[in-house]
């Protein structure tokens, strides 16, 4: 398609303003990318422009480690990364490694969920009811299971873990669950 444009240059003056309505680029980036191409060969496709900006601070293979890391334990901090990588992040501060977490990774920082913890005293105990009881299926779905729970009213610390898009929130890696 590219060669096509730029023979369509060639052929007529008038091409400049049908290239720009067709890629919807202006008349400079047309004429420019042209002049790039009249010393090319027929089969290369200019490079664009060099994008304005500050190089970034980590590349693509650090991205895949702390994504690697962050997804096998999501309640790792950006200080506890860059405290565990200190050649591979030496001049990246924390906040851009909270910013590459959350922009470049997709793994936003959620509130850990709390799921109450059954332990194995509860089951042993619901296990032997069951065992003595010697039930129809009917008389079981009457039954309804309750545990004395001790409710906190205001949570002073919340453990807070990086959960990756689309991940199902109660995930046990993505839950703590209290027992008092």
């Amino acid at each position: 398609m590219w060669r096509r444009l730029v023979y369509l240059l060639y052929v007529r003056k008038s091409a400049v303003s049908e290239l720009m309505r067709r890629t919807g680029r202006g008349r400079s980036t047309i004429l420019r990318l042209c002049k790039e191409a009249r010393d090319l060969s027929p089969t290369v496709v200019p490079q664009y422009k060099k994008r304005p900006g500050r190089k970034r601070k980590t590349s693509q293979l650090t991205d895949k480690l702390l994504k690697r890391v962050v997804t096998r334990n999501p309640r790792l901090t950006a200080k506890e990364l860059n405290s565990m990588y200190p050649e591979l992040l030496k001049y990246v501060a924390i906040r851009k490694v909270q910013h590459c977490l959350k922009h470049h990774l997709d793994l936003q920082s959620r509130v850990a969920a709390l799921k109450p913890l059954l332990t194995d005293r509860m089951r042993r105990k619901r296990l032997t009811f069951a065992k003595q009881h010697n039930w129809s299926v009917e008389q079981w779905k009457g039954v309804l299971w309750f545990d004395k729970s001790n409710f906190r009213v205001v949570t002073s610390h919340r453990l807070r873990v990086r959960l990756p898009l689309k991940r199902n929130r109660y995930d046990p890696r993505h839950t703590i669950s209290y027992c008092y």
